[in-house]
């Protein structure tokens, strides 16, 4: 099979074609410390500056053949959208993620006032649109463009007390399904913007859906109803993608019909092909705040082998990359893919 470009090789993979290896490439987060080094910018600034952030978004391809742009950078979009005020942390020294500052739901019996926008293009979903189009018009030939949006239980954590929402859905968890569906539909409203920007695939992140926070049967019944909408709706491929502990629902993310499903490093990936078999595509999961701060490049090398031999289609982090990272580390990720991936790739028959 001759050399495919990287976006040949995602997009081929999301859609069930053969690919000649894996692809090296994310869904939850592409911004490098290396990059905002390189252009000198204020973190902060990034996340209001359509420029900086297409520039920013695409200096992993640039600098070290990453295979794909991804955006936005942060998860408090949604959130900031629907009123929740955001700390940017503008007059910090160091570059850090915004938070949420002030949330919207103080109590339960407020969640069924929450009011939804009629349009989502408001707060910073136009900046990150018009980062898609830039990034879109200069590498989009290359590379596949990407953006990932929040899954609506995981947007209900920032919206509410973490505490009080997970009383909430032990104690009333039909006031809990009622706030996910009404937030289901903001959320496919802000993928189709992205979309209609020029984004080639979603990831949808709902972090807040491991087992560490609830249980198999709650993920079922409260959360993957909306999941499920919200894959349906979309017009690109999805990927689904779940912190923490997974082993015990991976079947219930492989059964949202995601085209594919990402899954961090507490996944036991041996034990997730056992248990899904060699079918569904799964992507992750190496630690972006690991071995990829504090190891060697051949440290690196063996870490993207190990996860290539347990069982992933795309080697990506299976959250953030630290800002820390440094970049031989994140050069030597990639330099493994395009060397071994092929070889060691659980698909390789």
């Amino acid at each position: 099979m001759e050399q495919m470009t990287s976006k040949q090789r995602v997009l081929g993979l999301l859609k069930g074609e053969t690919v000649d290896r894996p692809a090296c490439y994310s869904g939850t987060g592409t911004v490098w410390g290396a990059a905002l080094k390189h252009y000198g910018y204020n973190f902060a600034d990034a996340h209001h500056d359509p420029e900086k952030m297409a520039r920013l978004a695409t200096f992993p391809f640039e600098a070290a053949g990453f295979e794909c742009a991804l955006m936005p950078f942060d998860i408090c979009v949604e959130a900031e959208l629907l009123g929740c005020d955001i700390n940017y942390f503008s007059n910090s020294d160091e570059s850090i993620y915004p938070n949420i500052k002030k949330r919207l739901i103080m109590k339960p019996n407020e969640i069924e006032g929450v009011e939804v926008p009629d349009h989502v293009m408001g707060g910073r979903v136009p900046v990150v649109c018009n980062a898609i189009r830039q990034a879109k018009a200069e590498f989009g030939q290359h590379i596949p463009i990407g953006a990932h949006i929040l899954g609506p239980f995981t947007l209900a954590t920032h919206l509410m007390d973490f505490n009080e929402l997970l009383m909430t859905v032990f104690r009333k968890p039909d006031l809990v399904s009622g706030l996910l569906e009404k937030l289901a539909g903001v959320l496919m409203n802000v993928a189709r913007a992205y979309e209609e920007a020029g984004a080639d695939y979603i990831c949808l992140r709902e972090m807040s859906g491991t087992t560490d926070i609830v249980s198999p049967k709650q993920f079922n019944e409260l959360l993957r109803p909306e999941l499920v909408k919200i894959i349906q709706n979309c017009r690109v491929p999805v990927v689904l993608h779940i912190c923490g502990n997974t082993n015990k629902i991976v079947q219930y993310m492989v059964e949202c019909n995601a085209h594919a499903i990402s899954v961090e490093t507490r996944n036991d990936l041996v034990r997730t092909r056992q248990d899904i078999g060699n079918g569904p595509l799964v992507f992750g999961n190496i630690d972006g705040f690991g071995v990829l701060v504090k190891g060697t490049p051949e440290e690196v090398e063996q870490e993207v082998i190990k996860c290539l031999r347990n069982g992933v289609d795309a080697l990506w982090p299976g959250c953030e990359i630290s800002l820390k990272a440094p970049l031989e580390n994140l050069r030597a990720m990639v330099r493994a893919v395009e060397k071994h991936g092929h070889s060691e790739w659980h698909r390789k028959s």
